[in-house]
């Protein structure tokens, strides 16, 4: 018999969700799931692993870039494939970032929890534009080093000017398995 995936979807999707965790409550901190990514043996393995963690059928996705990813998370999941408007984790598997935050929902003020997460594939997680974030999560400043295309689509994200607490949340994840969150709340200054 030969398996399409490894990957234990009670095991293996717990430490992913552990390290998507230390992401988002370290922003600008890198993280990797490579070993567990690897277990899904596609050219999209780090978002297959992503959304093998994070998708169930009570929620939607969209997928811009790539159909055969898209059934493929379909597949996994279970969950329903909607519309970036109305899907609650988008996956941007070409150069659409800044599109996908302009469309995606950002919530409402009485309901922030009903905004989209926005999973990004990068080339690298660690690019030349030398960048300083601050807010919740990190004390002062910290610099960071980003790829031009995720300080185009953080820029993207800050020029919408969400109202608090609404807005949307960014994850980049490049094909080594390396993770970085940049939470709705996160100030980016300086650039590329």
């Amino acid at each position: 018999m030969n398996k399409v995936f490894d990957f234990d979807f009670v095991f293996d999707s717990q430490q992913v969700y552990r390290k998507l965790l230390e992401a988002v409550s370290n922003p600008g901190r890198i993280v990797n799931i490579n070993d567990y990514a690897d277990k899904f043996h596609c050219e999209y393995s780090v978002l297959l692993c992503i959304a093998a963690t994070l998708l169930d059928n009570e929620v939607s996705f969209a997928v811009t870039g790539n159909d055969e990813l898209k059934d493929m998370i379909g597949t996994v999941t279970l969950s329903k494939s909607e519309r970036i408007e109305n899907a609650d984790f988008i996956f941007v598997a070409d150069d659409t970032g800044k599109d996908a935050v302009e469309r995606a929902k950002c919530g409402t003020l009485y309901e922030p929890h009903k905004s989209a997460l926005i999973v990004t594939d990068v080339e690298g997680i660690s690019g030349s534009c030398n960048t300083l974030i601050s807010g919740p999560g990190i004390k002062g400043e910290k610099s960071i080093f980003l790829d031009e295309a995720m300080f185009d689509q953080i820029k993207q994200r800050d020029e919408m000017f969400y109202e608090y607490p609404t807005g949307v949340d960014l994850l980049f994840a490049d094909r080594q398995g390396n993770m970085m969150a940049i939470p709705r709340k996160i100030v980016v200054r300086g650039g590329c």
